[in-house]
């Protein structure tokens, strides 16, 4: 058996690298492209004006340039540190992230059983 297989082995190694020679060497094939339709040319001899020939600009006012709600009059200086904490106190997503911690300290105080109710008795008995 084992003089079967060292005859084998050979001839199964021969026929092995033939036939990966003859894969490698082959071209792949290519799928034929679409033509695309040819576009149609069109005249550019006729040109439009970009206005109209009897067109009037009517002017317009432009609204008031002040802030609505603002007014310039009463201006007060204000400095770093207030402008700080002004933009800290209004800001809603740090007032939403404050929320949460207070909600989750609640949350721990009644895992504890700081809410259970408390329930206590004395007895007492005095013979006269």
């Amino acid at each position: 058996m084992t003089k079967l297989s060292f005859r084998l082995f050979p001839l199964t190694l021969v026929f092995g690298l033939f036939c990966a020679t003859g894969a490698a060497g082959q071209e792949p094939m290519s799928s034929p492209t679409p033509v695309p339709p040819p576009t149609p040319v069109i005249e550019q001899s006729l040109r439009v004006p970009p206005v109209a020939f009897d067109f009037r600009h009517e002017p317009k006012h432009l609204p008031p340039l002040g802030r609505v709600g603002v007014d310039m009059e009463q201006q007060r200086p204000l400095s770093l540190r207030e402008a700080l904490t002004a933009a800290l106190e209004n800001n809603k997503d740090i007032e939403v992230a404050r929320q949460n911690v207070k909600i989750a300290e609640f949350d721990l105080q009644g895992s504890r059983g700081a809410y259970d109710p408390r329930l206590s008795s004395a007895s007492y008995f005095e013979r006269i």
